[in-house]
């Protein structure tokens, strides 16, 4: 579980309660690395919501876009799909979204 992604799906305002519920079941599966593959019957059993219910939020989710298809599938019979959660990532120099801070040159001594 991803305390991260968590609090993520929790914020999210601009989707319906059943889309958000599915967002956080998935978010309470998500791995560090966002990934997460429940089942739609795992997600029923969990939001007591209805399959078409689930499989009509997680298409919504998919086209806002809140959460992507990997096209990695898993389980006993390869049919589970696996979700990456779109979380935006934060800015920094580490990750080259932001320049490095630029320090002038030192004067030389007098």
């Amino acid at each position: 579980m991803s305390i991260k992604a968590l609090s993520w799906s929790f914020e999210q305002e601009a989707i319906t309660s059943s889309q958000k519920f599915v967002l956080v079941a998935l978010a309470n599966f998500a791995s560090e690395t966002l990934l997460a593959y429940p089942s739609v019957e795992t997600i029923c059993k969990i939001t007591m919501q209805k399959d078409e219910t689930v499989r009509s939020a997680i298409k919504s989710l998919l086209s806002v876009p809140l959460i992507e298809d990997t096209g990695k599938r898993v389980g006993a019979t390869q049919q589970v799909r696996v979700y990456r959660l779109l979380l935006p990532i934060p800015k920094t120099p580490e990750n080259g979204s932001v320049p490095p801070e630029k320090t002038p040159p030192k004067a030389p001594p007098k």
